[in-house]
């Protein structure tokens, strides 16, 4: 689990079963940004990593890793496992289609351990796009809260647009040197 911009030490809540665990987590997270009054966004990372939950636990929650640019967390999956992307899309069509939710946000990190150069999880590999009026902790959480975001590895959007009827997204792509 991580949390974002938190002011004081969150422990680890622990849990009978993934699910309670997150969501004990999750809550402890919620409790200190309503004490404080501070926003905080909390998440689960890397769901991959040991192929430790399920996009069916998964379900329950807000946001999640949807990329993690660290060399071992099997973003990709494997023959047996789904690849996180996949994940994301069984996710939605559970909390859309059963739970009758607003989707799951997926979020990016680069999930760094080493310094440029060392190799292996060095930073610059995902990140969070967010539209957000002020460049500030408070201002930054509350446009990821309020779903303005974009999770990225690479990719720049000019222009992200929502139309709510005929409900269609529309994406702009910042091009890269000559790419068109």
């Amino acid at each position: 689990m991580n949390a974002s911009n938190v002011l004081e030490l969150i422990k680890p809540q622990g849990g009978k079963s993934v699910a309670e665990t997150m969501a004990n987590n999750l809550a402890a997270v919620e409790e200190q940004a309503k004490r404080l009054v501070r926003p905080i966004v909390g998440h689960p990372n890397h769901p991959n990593f040991g192929y430790a939950i399920t996009a069916e636990e998964l379900a329950m929650v807000y946001f999640f890793e949807v990329y993690n640019g660290h060399p071992d967390v099997h973003h990709l999956g494997d023959e047996t496992h789904a690849g996180v992307e996949r994940m994301w899309d069984t996710i939605n069509t559970l909390r859309i289609g059963e739970m009758r939710a607003a989707p799951v946000c997926g979020l990016a990190t680069d999930d760094s351990h080493n310094d440029f150069g060392q190799g292996g999880s060095t930073p610059g590999r995902g990140w969070v796009m967010a539209r957000s009026r002020f460049l500030t902790p408070e201002s930054l959480i509350k446009g990821i809260e309020a779903g303005n975001l974009y999770a990225s590895s690479g990719v720049t959007l000019k222009e992200v647009r929502f139309s709510p009827e005929p409900k269609a997204l529309r994406l702009m792509i910042e091009p890269q040197g000559n790419a068109r």
